[in-house]
């Protein structure tokens, strides 16, 4: 039997209207659903301001280290 991979890709806006408690609670709510993610999944994060960024180059492994990094750079 295949098994199914899953890839999940956040998108978070960090533009000025973000300001204030809206980046923080988006932020929170990132990490939670970061840490919620399934075994065997993959993950990335892509945000946008003034400029646009990626996480990561390729969606990574939900691992507790790829985890852990990613929420220490939210």
């Amino acid at each position: 039997m295949n098994e199914v991979h899953s890839d999940f890709i956040f998108v978070l806006d960090r533009s000025g209207s973000m300001g204030g408690t809206r980046i923080e609670k988006a932020k929170e709510a990132l990490i939670l659903f970061l840490k919620s993610l399934p075994t065997n999944s993959f993950f990335n994060v892509y945000s946008f301001g003034s400029n646009f960024t990626k996480l990561y180059n390729e969606s990574a492994r939900y691992e507790e280290n790829t985890v852990e990094s990613a929420i220490n750079k939210v």
